[in-house]
């Protein structure tokens, strides 16, 4: 089956006709095509509509091919007119049934969305819900511009109707968006698509949920659940076995008004972020999105974030990563994910794991529980740069965390007093040009390291500093602590300085490392090694201070292997490191194996 040319298959109101009979508010009625192919263009479409209190009903369609293009569209809509006000809606006193229209059902093997064409469910009707939008196929692809929508919008004729029974000021009670709902083998968002279930009204966002074995969302393509009036967020709920997401592609869930933000849950075996964003945002009163990734490999590339936002009153979200191996490395261009259009900001950004505030309400607090983090040029943060409060960060980590090239782990706060990170491990736990840090205007946060294993800090740094009383800095059970040109710091600028606390096996810290808990006009902190003795110079023999006779009778037997007046001295075998090396080598214990055995032999003839 072909539609074109703006044909269609309708049951109701005729939305786009130029005159409408504004009586007609009755009911639609469903719609289904059941066929073996069929294929909309040049504004064609399928639709159940409805006007006023009308409800329009389900439209299904069920074919191997489904495909859309030049801004065709399925949908299930009702409508308001000017004479909404004349069915006793607004009535003082009255009770209203929240009722539902219908929804939108695609079935099929391959499913094609592009050029502008779209699915919707919607409504501008109080106490009325968007139907549900349901898509079951082996590809579903979305591209050029296409959408899935579900959602609530308001309407100038309710306000006008409510004004004239005086009920103005009264919330309109909208009811909410409906849910989306993809299963499919493949599912592809691409050409800056998007699948979105948002409410403009007091009404609710509704649920996004996608199955599939593989999830690619390219070239600012977005899944979106939001409340951008009155109402609470909705859900995305991702399950697949491998996610996909590149060119400023983003997973958003957005409230913008008093409505509580909902909660972003991806379980996957692996997912690839690389220029891409998962990003839950408050910039109203309530509280931002919570954002949970259930995953065996976590890679993040080229300014790739996961991250909760708070630009308002309301609280960021929390983020939870669990993950058996977690990669973050790598700088890329800033965008905004709530820009369809990309909204590149022109700064490089580290790919990272974020939550921050500029307002008042805090910032969200950072978990992640992994066998590993591996952070190159890579970013976990809990920043405030308003009057809230900066989060926590915790890891937990089974083998190791190894940050390097300029990576950096830390939580501050230009305003308020700092947070705090704690990572506990009893893996290895290497620092390269890097940092942990818990900074403040306010009073310092405090930083705790806890495990059994080796700590190495090269040209890195730990630091608790802060505008007033200096944070505290707790290492504690490592097997051994190693600093090269690195820093402990813990200082304060008008309070006391704060409090820094070893306790290891073993404390090897270069002459040019520093270990600081001052105050520039308080007093000073405390520092407290706990380490058993270690002299490593023990074992070392004293040459002699004044240089051996030049006359040295060197043994006949050298003469001997060689005719004429000659002699030789031979060594045989490296060993050990090379003497003029310009690479730093650390010790094998810190390295977490051993080095190979090599005998040096010499021999004299």
């Amino acid at each position: 089956m072909d539609l074109g040319g703006e044909s269609s298959i309708r049951s109701g109101v005729d939305l786009n006709a130029e005159e409408m009979n504004l009586d007609a508010s009755g009911d639609a009625g469903a719609v289904t095509v059941d066929v073996e192919s069929i294929s909309l263009s040049g504004g064609s479409y399928v639709a159940s509509t409805a006007l006023d209190v009308g409800q329009s009903k389900d439209v299904t369609v069920k074919a191997g091919s489904i495909k859309l293009e030049g801004q065709s569209y399925i949908t299930s809509t009702s409508q308001v007119t000017e004479k909404v006000g004349g069915y006793g809606l607004f009535e003082a006193g009255e009770e209203h049934e929240l009722t539902r229209n219908g929804g939108v059902s695609l079935t099929g093997d391959a499913i094609e969305l592009t050029e502008a064409s779209y699915l919707k469910t919607t409504t501008n009707l109080p106490y009325r819900q968007a139907g549900d939008i349901a898509i079951k196929g082996e590809s579903i692809v979305l591209g050029g511009g296409s959408a899935v929508v579900t959602n609530t919008e308001p309407s100038g004729q309710v306000a006008v109707a409510m004004e004239a029974v005086g009920m103005g000021k009264q919330a309109p009670n909208y009811g909410n968006a409906g849910t989306v709902a993809i299963e499919g083998q493949t599912v592809t968002v691409t050409g800056g698509s998007r699948v979105a279930s948002d409410s403009f009204t007091d009404g609710d966002g509704g649920n996004v949920s996608i199955k599939a074995d593989t999830l690619n969302l390219l070239d600012k393509g977005r899944i979106y659940a939001g409340a951008l009036n009155e109402g609470d967020g909705g859900q995305i709920s991702i399950e697949t076995g491998k996610l996909n997401a590149t060119g400023q592609a983003a997973i958003v869930a957005d409230v913008r008004d008093i409505g509580q933000g909902g909660e972003v849950s991806i379980t996957a075996n692996e997912i690839t972020l690389d220029h891409a964003s998962v990003y839950g945002s408050t910039s109203g009163e309530g509280a931002g999105s919570r954002i949970q990734v259930q995953v065996n490999d976590l890679i993040l590339l080229n300014g790739a974030r996961i991250e909760s936002a708070a630009s308002g009153a309301g609280a960021a979200g929390a983020l939870d990563i669990q993950a058996v191996q977690t990669t973050i490395q790598g700088l890329g261009e800033g965008f905004d994910p709530q820009d369809i259009e990309g909204g590149e900001t022109g700064e490089q950004v580290a790919s990272g794991l974020v939550t921050s505030t500029a307002g008042t309400g805090d910032a969200g607090t950072i978990r992640v529980s992994s066998t590993t983090l591996d952070l190159r040029e890579g970013l976990v943060s809990s920043s405030s740069v308003g009057a809230g409060a900066a989060g926590s960060i915790e890891l937990e980590l089974a083998e190791r965390l190894e940050l390097s090239q300029g990576s950096s782990v830390s939580v501050s706060s230009s305003q308020a007093d700092g947070g705090d990170i704690r990572v506990s491990t009893d893996g290895e736990v290497r620092l390269s040009g890097s940092e942990l840090t818990a900074s403040a205007a306010g009073d310092g946060g405090s930083m705790r390291l806890v495990g059994s294993g080796n700590v190495s800090m090269v040209k890195s740094s730990v630091s608790a500093e802060a505008g007033q009383d200096g944070g505290n800095i707790e290492i504690r059970s490592p097997q051994t602590l190693m600093m090269q040109r690195s820093e402990l710091v813990a200082n304060a600028i008008y309070g006391q300085g704060g409090n820094i606390a070893i306790a290891a096996e073993g404390f090897l810290p270069s002459r040019e490392s520093i270990i600081s808990a001052s105050s520039e006009f308080g007093l000073e902190g405390s520092v407290e090694i706990e380490t058993p003795e270690t002299d490593v110079g023990a074992g070392l023999v004293v040459l002699p201070e004044s240089l051996v006779d030049q006359e040295v009778n060197l043994s006949d037997r050298c003469a001997l292997m060689l005719s004429g007046d000659m002699s030789s001295f031979l060594l045989n075998g490296q060993g050990g490191l090379p003497v003029w090396s310009s690479q730093s080598f650390m010790p094998s214990v810190f390295m977490g194996r051993r080095g190979s055995e090599q005998k040096e032999a010499t021999s004299v003839r």
